[in-house]
Order: C-alpha cells, then structure tokens, then sequence
C-alpha cells in the first residue's frame, strides 16, 4: 500500500511514461516549492576538430578522400573503395530490453557500445579467412585475378598474331580441328587436355589454400617462385610488389574491354585495329587548303594540287596521279604486285569518310629507278574531284591489262 501511494501521491511525483532502459522500476519525484526557475546552462559549444593537413599520399582520383579503414598501410592502396565492401564490420551492443510487467509498454535495450570484428586467418583450409569481405581476403582475390587478367590479356594478343584467330573463337577451332597450341597440333583430344588442366590446376590452389600465412600465400618466393632472388631486398620486394598490383589492375580492365569489343564486333583485339583506325578516320577528318581533290562521293578531302609529283601515271580505270602525301585515307594490307614498271609492295588505300578505294600507296619498289616512288600515293583521277569539281570519267582507250598499272 505504501508504494502504491507513493506512486500516486502528488508529493512524491508522478511515475514516467516512459522510462529509459537504465531507470526501469525507478520513479522520479517532480518537486516544487514556488522558487523561480534557473535559467538553462548556455549549450556548450562544439569543438570543431581541425582535419590534418593533406599529405602527399596518392589517391585514385585527384584530391579524392579515402575511407577511413583505407589507411594506406597495403602495397598499393589509393584509397578506392565507393561501395565501402572492405569496410570492417561493425556489431552494435544493445542493453536488456524493459521486462516489467507493471509497466504499459516495455521498451527496447538501448546500444551501449560497438564492437569491430577483425578479420583474422584461421587454420582451416579452403576457407582461412574469419571475414569473407576482410580487406585481407580482396588483396589476395585482387592479385589472383590480376595474375589471371595478366596471362589472359597477353595470350589473347599472341594467338591471335600466331594464327589470326580471335580468342574468343578458339575454342570453336579446336572443336572442329582438335586440340592445338599455337597452331601446332597436340597429341591430346579435347577432353584429355581439360582433365589435365583440372588435375592440376586444382593441385596447385590446394596447396595455396593450405598455406595459412596470407603473406606466403601471395607471394610464396623461394627456388620454384623466385629463383633469381629478385625480391630477397625488402624494398626492391615493395617495388616488384606494387608493380604487380599496378599492372595486375590494369590487365583486368583490358581484358574487360577486350570482351566487350567481342561481344559488340565480334572481332578480336588485332583485328579490331583497322576498325578502330578507321572509325579515328571519321572523327578527326583534315581539311585542307588550297586546290583541293576530294573523293567524288563524299567529298573529303584528299590532296592538294601543289602536293602531285607526276601526272603521266595510268590505272584500268585511266590517268592517275602520284602525290607526295595525301590525308583522310586508310591504307588496307600490303602485297605484291606486278606493273608495267616492274614488282612492287603497294597498299590500296580508302577514303576514311565513304569507305570508298580511291588509289594506292608505294611502300617498296623493287627497281632501282622506281625508288622514288616509296612513300608516294597514287589517287585515281575517276574516283577523284579535281579542284574545279570535275570528273574523269573511264577511259576505255586506256584500259590496260593485267593488275593495276603503272605509269605508261
């Protein structure tokens, strides 16, 4: 009876809607004896922490600010992290929740504290890491990768400069021709070399992944993986490691455009060079000055007056013209050819805005008096426009036998 006056009693005060976790059960008596009320305490100002001056350390975008957990302490480490996957994490602690039951709404435990998980390498194989988004664990998936990324890149530009097929339809080769390297064949079907790549490929990650050091298992050195003893230095074992991450990050994001470019062109990375030129072609076009010829279609311009070195040149089609230089062409693959004047290694070249040939171009001549003609082009007065607009049209008195021609 008596708390239950107490809890009632004007007095004694009035119990609290809702009492905070650390005063559950407690009542706060409310007095008041007529004095004027004090005046609030002036709020205390808040002490603005003044940030460290800006150091000189590297960062993956100019004046970027790198997270907190990105402290620069891993071999190159430039603070790049947006979605904040290495970020530690971060457990809250949380008091007792209110469980009086004379009470009309019992509330939550308040958090009283945090608490940082350390990713840290247990001994078990095959999965050491405590943390699966440790910061640890995505170096060691970031080097593996980019070692992969690395080999990845390089073999697709070496097969394909070997044999002239693309990565990406290599393997649609050996399944029509067999399994081959290089071009030359193997003496293994398809399916025996695929066993042989699990086998062991899969000794090797089982042995890395039961190496429990994370140092060892990126860089595990020695006489297989080290033998010149190249990073038995500590700081030319930093600079051999940063390069590798530098180089590593860089072959990842070729390699990506490398399968975009084979999902949209269908092409592969060598191949894809003459597009690419031409498509330069189109975007950065010269125009020129002067006494202009101009392709009859599209009328870019090619050459100028000023630049012909000989007019007495003949082609199946009639006159040509031999021109020091000529712009906004693209020059197709060399062969060789047999004019009136003798062999020669010429190049048809194309006028980069309609696709058009307009001419060829001299790389070698093969006798002595035709050497002047190295390094020279040859446009074809049909399927060019003079400076006036005009157009040859095909002479058919000079139709010449044979492969292109020469100068008569």
């Amino acid at each position: 009876m008596a708390a239950t006056a107490a809890t009632t009693s004007y007095f004694f005060g009035t119990r609290l809607n809702s009492p905070t976790t650390l005063n559950t059960g407690r009542f706060h008596a409310l007095f008041n004896f007529g004095k004027k009320k004090a005046p609030p305490p002036p709020p205390k100002k808040k002490e603005v922490k003044s940030k460290p001056a800006s150091s000189n350390r590297l960062v993956w975008f100019p004046n970027a600010e790198s997270p907190e957990w990105l402290d620069g302490s891993m071999i190159g480490d430039r603070g790049f992290d947006p979605f904040g996957f290495a970020k530690p994490a971060e457990y809250l602690q949380f008091d007792l929740d209110s469980l009086d039951q004379n009470l009309a709404k019992n509330v939550a435990g308040e958090v009283i504290g945090t608490r940082v998980e350390v990713a840290e390498v247990k001994p078990t194989p095959f999965q050491p890491y405590t943390e699966v988004f440790g910061i640890q664990r995505f170096r060691e998936c970031e080097v593996i990768h980019g070692r992969w990324a690395m080999l990845g890149a390089l073999g697709a530009l070496a097969v394909e400069a070997l044999t002239g097929v693309a990565w990406q339809d290599a393997g649609k080769v050996e399944l029509v021709e067999g399994s081959s390297y290089l071009g030359l064949p193997l003496p293994f079907s398809l399916t025996t070399l695929i066993w042989i790549e699990v086998i062991v490929i899969g000794y090797i990650e089982f042995q890395r992944n039961a190496e429990l050091d994370p140092e060892k298992r990126l860089y595990p050195g020695g006489k297989f993986f080290d033998p010149l003893g190249l990073a038995n230095d500590p700081e030319e074992k930093a600079r051999l490691q940063l390069a590798e991450i530098k180089h590593s990050r860089l072959a990842m994001v070729v390699f990506l455009i490398f399968a975009i470019q084979a999902a949209v062109t269908g092409k592969g990375p060598i191949s894809f060079i003459a597009t690419f030129n031409k498509l330069m072609g189109r975007l950065f076009v010269v125009n020129l000055e002067g006494k202009i010829y101009s392709c009859k279609h599209c009328h870019t311009h090619l050459a100028l007056y000023d630049d012909i070195y000989s007019k007495t040149f003949q082609c199946r089609h009639g006159k040509a013209y031999l021109f020091n230089k000529v712009v906004n062409v693209s020059i197709g693959e060399m062969e060789d050819r047999l004019m009136m004047t003798g062999l020669h290694t010429v190049a048809d070249i194309f006028c980069v805005g309609c696709g058009s040939i307009v001419g060829w171009q001299y790389e070698t001549a093969y006798e002595k008096n035709q050497k002047y003609k190295e390094g020279k082009s040859v446009l074809e007065r049909y399927k060019v426009s003079g400076p006036d607009g005009s157009n040859y049209w095909i002479s058919h008195e000079a139709n010449v036998g044979g492969s292109d021609a020469d100068d008569a």
